[in-house]
Protein backbone atom coordinates (compact mmCIF):
# COMPACT_ATOMS: atom_id res chain seq x y z
CA UNK A 1 0.00 0.00 0.00
CA UNK A 2 1.51 3.20 -0.84
CA UNK A 3 1.01 6.53 1.29
CA UNK A 4 -0.21 10.06 0.41
CA UNK A 5 2.84 11.13 0.76
CA UNK A 6 4.73 8.92 -1.30
CA UNK A 7 1.50 8.82 -3.92
CA UNK A 8 1.83 12.93 -4.43
CA UNK A 9 5.29 12.05 -5.10
CA UNK A 10 4.42 9.73 -8.23
CA UNK A 11 1.79 12.06 -8.60
CA UNK A 12 4.30 15.24 -9.16
CA UNK A 13 6.72 13.21 -11.21
CA UNK A 14 4.28 12.20 -13.94
CA UNK A 15 3.14 15.53 -13.68
CA UNK A 16 6.80 17.41 -14.50
CA UNK A 17 7.27 14.17 -17.24
CA UNK A 18 4.00 14.91 -18.57
CA UNK A 19 5.30 18.22 -18.80
CA UNK A 20 8.35 18.32 -20.46
CA UNK A 21 6.87 15.71 -22.86
CA UNK A 22 4.74 18.49 -24.06
CA UNK A 23 6.64 21.72 -23.94
CA UNK A 24 9.62 19.31 -26.20
CA UNK A 25 7.03 18.80 -28.73
CA UNK A 26 6.11 22.96 -28.68
CA UNK A 27 9.70 23.31 -29.07
CA UNK A 28 9.93 21.12 -31.75
CA UNK A 29 7.12 22.49 -33.66
CA UNK A 30 8.28 26.31 -32.99
CA UNK A 31 11.83 25.21 -34.29
CA UNK A 32 10.56 23.38 -37.39
CA UNK A 33 7.85 26.76 -38.18
CA UNK A 34 10.34 29.11 -36.80
CA UNK A 35 9.20 31.46 -39.87
CA UNK A 36 5.89 31.12 -39.04
CA UNK A 37 6.41 33.24 -35.87
CA UNK A 38 7.67 36.73 -35.03
CA UNK A 39 8.76 36.32 -31.79
CA UNK A 40 10.37 32.52 -32.07
CA UNK A 41 14.02 33.33 -30.89
CA UNK A 42 11.99 34.86 -27.36
CA UNK A 43 9.81 31.96 -27.57
CA UNK A 44 12.54 29.29 -28.15
CA UNK A 45 14.44 31.36 -25.14
CA UNK A 46 11.61 31.52 -22.46
CA UNK A 47 11.00 27.43 -23.51
CA UNK A 48 14.56 26.41 -22.92
CA UNK A 49 14.85 28.09 -19.44
CA UNK A 50 11.46 26.13 -18.56
CA UNK A 51 12.91 22.72 -20.07
CA UNK A 52 16.07 23.66 -17.90
CA UNK A 53 14.04 24.32 -14.52
CA UNK A 54 11.63 21.26 -15.74
CA UNK A 55 15.04 18.60 -16.36
CA UNK A 56 16.05 19.75 -12.25
CA UNK A 57 12.91 19.10 -11.12
CA UNK A 58 12.36 16.06 -12.81
CA UNK A 59 15.68 14.59 -11.64
CA UNK A 60 15.27 15.74 -7.76
CA UNK A 61 11.96 13.34 -8.03
CA UNK A 62 13.58 11.03 -9.30
CA UNK A 63 15.94 10.74 -6.97
CA UNK A 64 13.34 11.50 -4.09
CA UNK A 65 11.69 8.47 -5.61
CA UNK A 66 14.81 5.87 -6.49
CA UNK A 67 15.47 7.18 -2.19
CA UNK A 68 11.99 5.70 -1.92
CA UNK A 69 12.42 2.33 -3.68
CA UNK A 70 10.00 3.30 -6.04
CA UNK A 71 10.13 2.80 -10.31
CA UNK A 72 7.33 5.05 -11.83
CA UNK A 73 7.31 2.91 -15.27
CA UNK A 74 4.94 2.94 -18.28
CA UNK A 75 1.88 4.42 -18.75
CA UNK A 76 -1.42 3.01 -20.38
CA UNK A 77 -4.35 4.27 -22.27
CA UNK A 78 -7.20 2.39 -20.37
CA UNK A 79 -10.00 4.20 -22.39
CA UNK A 80 -10.51 7.39 -24.38
CA UNK A 81 -10.74 9.65 -21.12
CA UNK A 82 -8.54 7.84 -18.78
CA UNK A 83 -4.69 6.73 -18.38
CA UNK A 84 -3.43 4.02 -16.32
CA UNK A 85 0.59 5.18 -14.82
CA UNK A 86 2.34 1.76 -13.29
CA UNK A 87 4.96 2.03 -10.94
CA UNK A 88 6.53 0.07 -8.43
CA UNK A 89 7.00 -0.06 -4.35
CA UNK A 90 9.37 -2.22 -3.22
CA UNK A 91 8.99 -4.89 -5.65
CA UNK A 92 4.90 -4.71 -5.56
CA UNK A 93 2.93 -3.35 -8.64
CA UNK A 94 0.64 -0.51 -8.22
CA UNK A 95 -1.18 2.24 -10.59
CA UNK A 96 -3.03 5.56 -10.57
CA UNK A 97 -5.86 6.06 -13.40
CA UNK A 98 -5.62 9.49 -14.38
CA UNK A 99 -8.74 11.56 -16.26
CA UNK A 100 -6.40 12.84 -19.15
CA UNK A 101 -8.69 16.37 -19.30
CA UNK A 102 -7.55 16.59 -15.56
CA UNK A 103 -4.43 15.21 -16.09
CA UNK A 104 -3.98 17.88 -18.87
CA UNK A 105 -5.74 20.75 -16.90
CA UNK A 106 -2.98 19.62 -13.99
CA UNK A 107 0.25 20.03 -16.37
CA UNK A 108 -1.38 23.58 -18.06
CA UNK A 109 -1.87 25.31 -14.22
CA UNK A 110 2.31 23.54 -12.90
CA UNK A 111 3.59 24.78 -16.55
CA UNK A 112 1.65 28.37 -15.44
CA UNK A 113 3.04 28.20 -12.20
CA UNK A 114 6.46 27.36 -12.96
CA UNK A 115 7.14 29.90 -15.64
CA UNK A 116 5.64 32.66 -13.80
CA UNK A 117 7.58 31.91 -10.07
CA UNK A 118 10.77 32.09 -12.36
CA UNK A 119 11.62 36.09 -11.92
CA UNK A 120 14.08 35.76 -14.52
CA UNK A 121 11.39 34.17 -17.02
CA UNK A 122 8.07 36.12 -16.02
CA UNK A 123 8.03 39.83 -16.54
CA UNK A 124 9.23 41.71 -13.65
CA UNK A 125 7.34 44.65 -11.69
CA UNK A 126 9.25 47.32 -10.54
Amino acid sequence: MITEELRQLVHQFILIDMAQRSVKVDKEYIEKYADNFKTAKLQLNLINKLLDELHQDYHNHKRLLTLNKIHVGKWKRANDTHTNYHFMLNGIEGSLMYNNVQLKREVENMLTSVFFSDSSMGTSQT
